[in-house]
């Protein structure tokens, strides 16, 4: 049998122009296709050092760009990723492009270990706003024409010159790249470079954290007015089309023509958008859930660690005090200043260099950080699946009340004042309860879509030192535990006048990485412990190996010391 062939009845040359117009009107208003398909990735042609996406869902996706700026890599990188890779549960996910025009390089920054938790995909600048650009245009009320598609993405690459840290569409991150996430994955996040992780499995609201849909990590307030925003260094959502679909209610993206408006009128967005329009936006959007929790370091002096964590170390002026603390005297020298001397400057020889912090500190830190974070046995909590601890966060002891959020009137932000967001804390109630400032934690959150927002008082939980001996090491018994460490009953621990350590889930390397005493080891971190002072005058930085010794110094009176 013959198959069966239908012909047009149509006069050949009368085919040939309706084919023609056809297809001007398709190329005319033909829609965007936003799917993430196979055939989405060949199109765009991103180089992928790691597979797409994990076979298994991580309890985190961390989203975080690149971009290199002035064509340098930062000092810093290689403490970031021997942080993450010291929380092999997070997966990382690293977006490279090339927004400056430098040229990218797509051969892997991270350190090539095996069973690695970060990924890398590389972006020309040119396929990265394309990406953008589709999902856009194939959201319900933009249905962009293929001239529109290409215009938009025209705009967003001349956008993107002053965003400088990628905040434009921080909130759709696993939406534009959902086809690197596993889809199972509960919750991802966004974060910087210039940061330090400490342990998640200790640190983060895991029991928390599916409640609400945004998860801020918050530092330790003493105000009386707190300000409430999402901060761009670090910052977890949860991974649910719900949570997107709030966001793109912001006046701006609800259609192509909205944006177009604010485009033109200059309302579109600024840069640092995430902690100025879309914080706004979140707080005052009572359909979207959110808890801060203690997270961040916030004070000057701090030790962080790839294995041991990260802490600040609060009260650390008293350290001079009990001499435990020096600088070089070649700092008063220089009459404070800590610059480095022009190179034709006579060096100082190794007699007149003092070390910056004496034995007795480092002894009593390392020994200190080795027993909080040393499992013990019949003590520690069990760690499930994914990988997360079953604990509870909130104890018997706290207590919860609601506070009035209050609309441009924070006194301080470095944004627009009208965007700010903050609430008034009820100290008299807070007292009235036994807690002071210095030894309380916040939370503060909205449990229910709709509901109230409520903060939350815990009694802070501090890790004291300077108990142990100079000469003594932690000592493991006959059952392989490490003995306790206890202070004397006789002697109330005092908040004010006696420095201690708060864990804390990360480090942001602010002010500090201007500085001319800031440098890092080209060596990645591991057992070695990273001590700062960032004081902005005096300030300095030491790497301690796992017995104590100080290994690298950033003095900038010296210049050939081994990196």
């Amino acid at each position: 049998m013959s198959p069966l062939v239908f012909r047009s009845r149509r006069p050949p040359l009368l085919s040939l122009f309706f084919v023609i117009v056809l297809f001007l009107l398709f190329q005319t208003h033909l829609p965007i296709d936003s799917s993430y398909s196979s055939s989405l990735r060949s199109q765009l042609g991103s180089q992928v050092l790691y597979p797409h996406r994990p076979k298994s869902p991580s309890p985190i996706t961390m989203i975080v760009m690149w971009s290199s700026t002035g064509g340098k890599t930062p000092i810093y990188m290689n403490t970031y990723f021997a942080s993450v890779l010291a929380n092999p549960t997070i997966d990382l996910l690293l977006i490279k492009f090339d927004r400056e025009g430098h040229g990218v390089d797509c051969g892997p920054m991270a350190p090539q270990v095996d069973n690695s938790n970060i990924r890398e995909v590389c972006f020309s600048l040119e396929e990265y706003y394309e990406r953008h650009a589709r999902w856009l245009c194939g959201l319900p009320g933009w249905e962009c024409s293929q001239n529109e598609f290409v215009k938009l993405t025209s705009d967003l690459k001349r956008f993107g010159l002053w965003d400088r840290v990628s905040s434009h569409f921080r909130p759709f991150r696993a939406a534009i790249f959902h086809d690197y996430i596993h889809p199972d994955t509960p919750i991802w996040g966004w974060g910087d470079l210039d940061t330090m992780w400490g342990n998640f499995e200790r640190n983060f609201p895991w029991d928390l954290a599916p409640q609400f849909d945004i998860i801020v990590a918050s530092a330790q307030h003493y105000l009386d007015e707190i300000l409430l925003y999402l901060p761009g260094h670090l910052c977890f959502f949860r991974h649910s089309q719900s949570v997107v679909d709030e966001f793109l209610k912001y006046p701006a993206l609800r259609s192509l023509e909205a944006f177009r408006a604010a485009e033109e009128d200059g309302r579109w967005i600024n840069t640092d958008a995430e902690e100025q329009e879309y914080s706004h936006f979140a707080f005052t959007n009572k359909n979207l859930t959110f808890l801060t929790f203690y997270a961040m370091n916030n004070h000057d002096t701090y030790i962080s660690s790839p294995k041991l964590g990260t802490y600040s170390i609060v009260n650390a002026y008293h350290l001079s005090d009990w001499l435990l603390i020096r600088n070089s005297p070649l700092a008063s020298e220089a009459s404070g200043s800590r610059a480095r001397p022009p190179p034709n400057k006579e060096q100082p020889n190794g007699e007149r260099i003092v070390e910056h912090t004496v034995p007795s500190l480092r002894t009593d830190l390392r020994d200190r950080l080795l027993l909080h974070s040393t499992p013990h046995k019949h003590s520690l909590p069990s760690i499930d699946r994914a990988g997360s601890r079953s604990w509870h966060k909130f104890s018997k002891g706290g207590f919860e009340y609601k506070v009035e959020i209050r609309y441009g009137s924070y006194g301080f932000a470095w944004f627009d004042k009208k965007l700010a967001v903050s609430y008034a804390l009820d100290n008299e109630l807070v007292k009235s309860k036994g807690f002071e400032k210095a030894d309380s934690i916040r939370y503060v959150m909205r449990r229910e879509r709709g509901g109230l927002i409520t903060e939350r008082v815990e009694r802070l939980k501090t890790i004291e030192f300077g108990y142990i001996s100079a000469d003594s090491r932690a000592v493991r018994d006959a059952n392989g535990d490490l003995p306790s460490l206890t202070r004397s009953k006789s002697r109330r621990f005092s908040y004010t006048y006696r420095p201690y350590l708060l864990e804390c889930l990360y480090t942001h390397f602010q002010h500090e990485k201007y500085h001319s005493w800031w440098d890092m080891p080209e060596k990645l971190l591991s057992d070695e412990i990273l001590f700062v002072n960032r004081d902005r005058q005096n300030g300095f930085l030491e790497v301690w190996d796992a017995s104590g010794e100080v290994v690298f110094e950033s003095d900038p009176f010296k210049h050939n010391y081994e990196k």
